[in-house]
């Protein structure tokens, strides 16, 4: 009997050093303030493309580039903003050269405070904008007005930086053509990307 009292204090004392252990490394984190920059690696859209000869046709994104900005304040909350630039290979069949996806996004983000990894989630909204030529999709575009939902997941590979992942869920929203309401192009979809958080 007293052994088993004497291993149920040592298990008692083991859990509450590890609750402890979390809230000294919990601290830790909230108290900093990071800043993190990333890129984006791939862009898809599950909408689709409709004018006068085609109907729901799918959207092909090809590369695309830009920049994620994100800076977190020590009470684990931050603010974001990113823009990219994914070019459209193909509507249906049709090739396409000269065709861009412009994003606008601004984000809340939230800190998770989970030691080992870096956990953050985040909403944002924003606007997308097609670019085009006269001869592909035409110049006169609306603007779209999209929302998202955000996460990434880091490892700290020093100290105070972390290398992470992120994954964006972008709303589905369709934009129309000033010229032509039944030209019109779902836009939603998914992003991922790859950044670097520094801890200060």
């Amino acid at each position: 009997m007293k052994m088993r009292s004497s291993q149920t204090r040592s298990i008692s004392a083991a859990f509450v050093a590890g609750l402890l252990v979390l809230v000294c490394l919990n601290s830790a984190k909230a108290d900093t303030i990071s800043a993190s920059v990333g890129i984006p690696l791939s862009h898809q859209f599950s909408g689709k493309y409709t004018d006068s000869s085609t109907t729901d046709a799918s959207i092909t994104a090809g590369d695309t580039s830009g920049v994620f900005l994100g800076l977190t304040l020590p009470f684990l909350m931050g603010f974001g903003v990113e823009y990219y630039e994914t070019k459209i290979k193909q509507t249906g069949s049709t090739n396409l050269s000269s065709t861009t996806v412009s994003t606008t996004m601004f984000d809340l983000l939230f800190n998770l405070p989970i030691p080992i990894i870096n956990v953050t989630l985040g909403l944002g909204t924003g606007t997308t904008k097609i670019n085009s030529t006269s001869s592909e999709l035409g110049t006169d575009w609306k603007t779209g007005s999209p929302t998202q939902f955000l996460a990434s997941v880091g490892y700290n590979i020093l100290p105070l930086i972390d290398l992470h992942l992120s994954y964006r869920m972008v709303s589905s929203h369709t934009i129309t053509r000033i010229s032509s309401s039944s030209t019109k192009a779902g836009l939603g979809g998914s992003v991922t990307g790859i950044g670097i958080k520094i801890g200060f």
